[in-house]
């Protein structure tokens, strides 16, 4: 290119004095001193023309933001959630149209299975549930752990020794009392705030959730008319029928996977006679909504489940190496054929997106935190000035 080629006059001389100088390294270092010159001009430059007020006032107002979603979370998280469920559910909406069912029955339809679902879920792991909870905090399931894992207590005997040798040799051999520890149960009024909390968040969610669903494409269409060109509202709605239709279709296939996922760790947990395998199986496809970090905790539960059922190491990691094994096959084979790459995002930027997100809203954050990179690479891809962020967050 003509601008890669440009040489400056100044460049000029120096290199015609080089090609007329007697000593090539004097030669040399004169063209260096002038390209050292030229570039401390250049930054020079630089630094006078950067604005430091609107520097500072972007970072100001990049932490500001940060502060309002941090600290209005309990109104965000909802209201967000309602959007995105918004997304997924709307294609069915439209759909249902074209049958001429109006859209209030539809939303009311679509809220009435979402819930009715979401009941039927807890209800049916209430009891598992309560029940491991329970027999986790008896003394005899920590029996059962140390029982396990007497083979390893040998090899480490020596390593526990040294232990004790450093603990005398720190804290001496007087008799002192023991220290008191007392454990406070939550009180009843946290308990009750916590709840209340959870419930106007569902309250909140579910409310704007049937309004978005029931208001059809009025949001859209008021959007068209504050467009000011026909390229700019035909755009907008592009925009917005693609976003909705691949965040329905990202999402049910997801939702999908991860179903057949638990399932597959539900009958591999039962096969080799571990206790609950219902329970294992929904918290499988419920931890494998969040990425790389899921799978561990769901392996590492259900060793721990293994050591206390089984009375050998080996036949425990029967149970995290059949859970492993499945989510990798999950991962690396059956999302990315289903999904395809037209929504293929770059593994560190998933990272950072769980850390802000899971930072910002607690584990409600790093659930939503895939689902809302997803839309932004949506919204950066079908806009030309934003498509290089878009290519930024691909795989």
């Amino acid at each position: 290119m003509a601008t890669a080629t440009a040489t400056s006059p100044t460049n000029c001389g120096a290199i015609a004095d080089y090609a007329n100088h007697e000593h090539p390294s004097a030669a040399v270092s004169s063209v260096s001193s002038e390209l050292n010159k030229n570039l401390r001009d250049e930054t020079v430059e630089a630094i006078h023309g950067w604005d430091i007020k609107a520097t500072l006032l972007a970072t100001l107002t990049i932490f500001a933001v940060f502060y309002t979603i941090y600290f209005t979370r309990s109104i965000l998280f909802p209201i967000t959630l309602a959007v995105l469920l918004n997304l997924v559910f709307k294609p069915i909406v439209l759909r249902m149209e074209d049958f001429h069912i109006p859209s209030v029955i539809s939303a009311t339809m679509i809220l009435v299975v979402f819930v009715v679902a979401f009941a039927a879920v807890i209800w049916l792991l209430w009891e598992p549930a309560n029940h491991r909870i329970n027999e986790i905090s008896s003394p005899g399931y920590i029996a059962r752990l140390s029982e396990s894992l007497e083979p390893l207590k040998k090899p480490l005997g020596g390593l526990n020794e040294a232990s004790k040798k450093i603990d005398e040799i720190t804290n001496g051999t007087s008799d002192r009392p023991p220290i008191k520890v007392q454990v406070e149960q939550p009180q009843l009024g946290s308990m009750l705030n916590l709840t209340g909390g959870f419930v106007a968040s569902a309250v909140i969610m579910f409310v704007l959730l049937f309004f978005l669903l029931a208001g059809g494409d009025r949001f859209l269409e008021k959007l068209v008319i504050l467009m000011p060109t026909f390229k700019d509202k035909r755009r907008i709605v592009e925009l917005s029928r693609e976003v909705q239709n691949k965040m329905s279709h990202y999402l049910f296939t997801i939702t999908a996977i991860n179903g057949c996922l638990g399932l597959a760790i539900g009958l591999s947990m039962w096969a080799i006679d571990l206790p609950n395998p219902f329970l294992w199986g929904v918290m499988g496809a419920l931890l494998n909504y969040i990425p790389f970090a899921g799978p561990a905790i769901g392996a590492f539960i259900v060793f721990l489940e293994g050591l206390a059922s089984f009375h050998s190491i080996s036949h425990a990691m029967l149970a995290p190496a059949i859970y492993i094994g499945l989510n990798t096959v999950e991962s690396n084979f059956l999302t990315p054929a289903l999904v395809g790459k037209s929504i293929s995002l770059n593994p560190v930027m998933i990272v950072l997106a769980i850390f802000l997100w899971g930072w910002l809203w607690g584990i409600g954050g790093i659930l939503l935190a895939v689902p809302l990179l997803v839309v932004l690479k949506i919204v950066f891809d079908h806009s030309q000035a934003l498509a290089p962020l878009g290519g930024f967050l691909e795989r």
